[in-house]
């Protein structure tokens, strides 16, 4: 049996490989319903693709991820 965990560590590696720049149709979403002024928590934010588009737009952001390697490519995409 593979742990939820395990999977995350291979899944880290291709993530953004496999969902890419060309989707960001989820951002406008996202940005209807929150604003720079509220500090909003993105559960679950796996590589920080979310994070980025809003922190480079001055919102006051978060993220937490149950992956490791999850967080550290997004700890590391945010720091470019």
């Amino acid at each position: 049996m593979i742990e939820s965990n395990d999977s995350y560590k291979v899944f880290s590696l291709f993530y953004d490989s496999y969902i890419g720049d060309w989707f960001s149709d989820d951002f406008q979403f996202y940005r209807f319903f929150c604003k720079p002024e509220q500090k909003i928590m993105e559960i679950g934010c796996g590589t920080g693709r979310i994070l980025a588009f809003f922190l480079k737009h001055n919102y006051q952001l978060t993220g937490v991820d149950i992956s490791d390697e999850m967080i550290n490519i997004a700890n590391d995409k945010l720091r470019t």
